[in-house]
């Protein structure tokens, strides 16, 4: 029995994911408004480390959504970046490294999906996200080239092409010259 819907996002998994991120970020909401109130009036407060369970309750959820990111779902890619902006005050370091993880880790015909959920993360999300992948994307880009053949190839260079304007100058740079020179990731095996 598939977990998937068809288009690669599990209904039930989706519900549960954002209630625990509405949750979450309700009691995010709440701790500063708690902060300034006498004692007494913040009985009913979660401690902080109550909402850092829960913040890696939610963590765990995405990556284990993470998972089930096997092809380009454009469903799953735009559910997974808004969870990451939901998710963005307590926790973007650890969705960037998971993601780059994925990046890093997945054989070529998978590293796709993940390119394209930073690259959505990035543009639809910003800070603190773009900050944070415009440090990896070159190298991870340039990694994913050396890995892939032709149609990922293309398909990462007319990814580069939609950065000018967005990311400095820079990072683009960086990231064609990663491509023109591709370094393979430990263990990757070049294209035929």
């Amino acid at each position: 029995a598939s977990r998937h819907d068809g288009v690669g996002i599990d209904p039930s998994f989706a519900r549960k994911i954002w209630s625990e991120v509405e949750a979450l970020g309700r009691r995010v909401a709440e701790e500063p408004r708690a902060a300034r109130c006498a004692p007494q009036f913040a009985l009913g407060v979660p401690s902080a480390a109550t909402m850092a369970d829960e913040a890696d309750d939610a963590l765990a959820d995405y990556v284990e959504q993470l998972g089930e990111l096997t092809f380009n779902s454009k469903p799953l890619i735009n559910t997974l970046t808004m969870v990451a902006d939901d998710l963005q005050g307590v926790c973007a370091a650890a969705i960037v490294s998971a993601i780059e993880a994925n990046i890093s880790s997945k054989p070529p015909e998978r590293k796709m999906p993940y390119i394209y959920l930073a690259d959505s993360i990035c543009k639809n999300v910003g800070s603190p996200y773009k900050e944070r992948f415009a440090a990896s994307l070159p190298a991870l880009i340039g990694a994913a080239f050396a890995a892939s053949g032709p149609k990922q190839r293309t398909s990462l260079q007319n990814l580069i092409k939609t950065w000018d304007g967005f990311f400095p100058p820079s990072v683009a740079q960086a990231a064609a010259r990663h491509m023109a020179a591709p370094t393979p990731l430990p263990g990757a095996v070049a294209p035929p």
